[in-house]
C-alpha cells in the first residue's frame, strides 16, 4: 500500500496537531446558568451518559483524520502477471483397435493393457506431472482410429473436457469362442465391423482437422497453409500394421502432412516378446492367451521421416514415458512474461474483508459527523 499524495498526508496531520494543541491551551468560554447551590447535584456523581459525552468530540477529530488520509489517496497495489504464450497445435491420434488390449504394459506396479498405459501417459503429458511440464497453453485435439478414424475432440484449450473424453475412450472388444480339445483354443466369433488399423486415414483426418482450424480462424492462405501458427504437430500412437486395404497409404498421408508443414511423431507401442491377451468368451469368462504380434516398424519410420518428425518404439510404460518427455522437450511453447502493477484507490473503493478494508474511506468522515450531530441532538443534548 502507498499514499499517492504523501505530502498532503504529512501537512494534514501537522495541521490537525497544531489545531489540537491550540484548542487544549486556549479553551473557548463556556456558557452557564447561575444557581444558588449545586451541592445536591455533586452528591449524585456522574452517570455513564455524562462520561460518554466527553468522548463525543473525538468523533469530529476522527472524521477530520479520515479526511486527511482520504485526501492523501491511499492505494493498494495489485500485481498481475500477464503471459503471452505462442502455443502450438497438437493433434493426438490414438489407436483403439482390439490389439490395444494386449497386457504387456504396467501402471503403478500392476499389469495393464496398452490402451490404459497410453491414456495415462497422455493425460500426464497434457496436464503436467511426474517430470512432464504440461501443455496448458497448447491447442490439443484427439482422434481415435481402428478401421475408421473418428475426431473425438477438436483442437481446444479446454483440456478438462479433452481429458474426460480420453478417460472414456476404450479399445474395441472382440468376443471369442472356445474350441479344440478341452476348449483349449479361442476363436473370434463376434468381431466389431470397426476393428482394424487404418493408419493412413487417421493421419489424413488429423491433417484435415489442423487445416480446418486454420480456415475457421481465417489464418489459411489459398493453398490451405496456416499463416500464423508457429508449429503444428501430430502425435500418432499405434501398435499395429496397416490392415485396412481401402485405407489411404500411410506414406501418402505423410506426404500430405508434409505439404502443409505438419511434423508427425510416431510411437510404435508393444513388447517384442510374447505377452498375454485377454480373450473373453460368450459367457463373460476371460482367458489369457499368449501372443506375439510383430510390429512392422518400417512404414511408421517412413511416416516420421517424410514429415521431419521422429519415430519411437515403446516396449513398456517406462519407455513410453521417456518418449513423451522427449517430445515435450522438442516441442516447447514460447512464453513471454509481463508484470504490471494496478493501483486501487482505497478512499473511494468499496469495503472488503481484506487487510486493505480497514483503510478509511471518504464516506466514513461523513458518517462520523452525522453520528456526532445525532448524539448531541438527542440523548447527549446539553442545556444550555
Amino acid at each position: 500500500m502507498r499514499f499517492q499524495w504523501d505530502m498532503a498526508l504529512w501537512v494534514g496531520l501537522a495541521v490537525l496537531a497544531v489545531v489540537l494543541l491550540l484548542r487544549r491551551r486556549w479553551r473557548p468560554a463556556s456558557s452557564g446558568i447561575r444557581f444558588s447551590t449545586v451541592d445536591v447535584l455533586l452528591q449524585q456523581g456522574s452517570t455513564w451518559a455524562t462520561r460518554a459525552r466527553r468522548m463525543i468530540p473525538g468523533l469530529r477529530w476522527l472524521a477530520m483524520l479520515v479526511l486527511v488520509l482520504a485526501i492523501a489517496r491511499p492505494q493498494k497495489g495489485n500485481e498481475h502477471q500477464r503471459i503471452s504464450a505462442e502455443g502450438i497445435a497438437i493433434q493426438m491420434v490414438l489407436d483403439v483397435s482390439s490389439s490395444m488390449r494386449s497386457l504387456d504394459f504396467s501402471w503403478e506396479g500392476k499389469q495393464t493393457d496398452r490402451i490404459t498405459a497410453a491414456k495415462n501417459v497422455m493425460r500426464e503429458f497434457i496436464r503436467g506431472d511426474r517430470g512432464l511440464s504440461g501443455r496448458k497453453d497448447d491447442l490439443i485435439g484427439l482422434i481415435t482410429f481402428a478401421r475408421y478414424a473418428d475426431s473425438k475432440v477438436p483442437l481446444t484449450l479446454d483440456h478438462a473436457n479433452l481429458l474426460r473424453v480420453l478417460d472414456e475412450t476404450e479399445a474395441i472388444k472382440v468376443i471369442f469362442r472356445r474350441g479344440g480339445f478341452f476348449g483349449s483354443q479361442m476363436q473370434p466369433v463376434h468381431t466389431s465391423d470397426e476393428d482394424g488399423t487404418a493408419i493412413g486415414d487417421a493421419i489424413a483426418v488429423a491433417v484435415e482437422r489442423l487445416n480446418q482450424f486454420a480456415r475457421t480462424r481465417g489464418q489459411a492462405d489459398r493453398a490451405g497453409k496456416d499463416t500464423k501458427a508457429k508449429s503444428k504437430i501430430i502425435i500418432l500412437l499405434t501398435d499395429g500394421n496397416q490392415t485396412v486395404p481401402e485405407s489411404m497409404d500411410p506414406a501418402k498421408a505423410a506426404e500430405l502432412a508434409a505439404t502443409f508443414g505438419y511434423k508427425i511423431y510416431v510411437i510404435g507401442a508393444g513388447s517384442r516378446r510374447p505377452h498375454g491377451y485377454p480373450c473373453e468368451d460368450e459367457n463373460g469368462q476371460v482367458r489369457l492367451v499368449q501372443t506375439n504380434d510383430a510390429l512392422n516398424e518400417e512404414p511408421l519410420q517412413k511416416v516420421a521421416e517424410l514429415t521431419g518428425g521422429k519415430y519411437f518404439r515403446a516396449t513398456d510404460t517406462n519407455s513410453l514415458w521417456q518418449i513423451y518427455e522427449e517430445i515435450d522437450r522438442l516441442e516447447k511453447t514460447k512464453t513471454v512474461e509481463q508484470r504490471y502493477l494496478e493501483w486501487t484507490e482505497l478512499a473511494t473503493a468499496p469495503m472488503d474483508w481484506s487487510w486493505a478494508g480497514v483503510m478509511p474511506r471518504v464516506w466514513m468522515a461523513m458518517v462520523l459527523l452525522l453520528i456526532e450531530v445525532a448524539l448531541l441532538s438527542t440523548r447527549f443534548r446539553k442545556i444550555p
